[in-house]
């Protein structure tokens, strides 16, 4: 980039005003130079003063959805979250609810007591 800016004194132009038609702008000119104070003292006390606050966004806090028949119903089906192949059924066979919480279900799944998010299950 500084062989195209450097000015050529027998053509009165630099190489990339020749290409170009426009002279370009060098790295240094992008910026302009700043009429605030570069003192260390009062440097240190002001970001504060120039950063505004800003609004944080809560992912993590979102409500859960449920379906209104998965509170009541007393047997659920248990999604597969393993690859399946051509036809293979989505979800288990019909399990029977013990407890539910907001959030957790217990099954009884072969004969052991088994806790489940409410995301893999269907109502029967």
């Amino acid at each position: 980039m500084g062989f195209r800016a450097t000015w050529k004194e027998d053509l009165q132009a630099t190489t990339a005003e020749m290409i170009f038609g426009i002279p370009i702008r060098l790295p240094g000119e992008y910026l302009c130079r700043s009429k605030r104070s570069a003192d260390p003292v009062t440097f240190v006390g002001r970001p504060g003063n120039q950063c505004s606050l800003s609004h944080f966004r809560h992912h993590g806090q979102h409500t859960i959805f449920a379906r209104r028949d998965l509170g009541t119903c007393s047997h659920v089906f248990l999604r597969t979250d393993f690859l399946k192949k051509g036809l293979q059924p989505p979800y288990e066979i019909p399990y029977k609810v013990f407890d539910r919480t907001k959030k957790v279900f217990r099954i009884l799944r072969h004969a052991k007591n088994v806790s489940v998010s409410i995301d893999r299950l269907k109502c029967a």
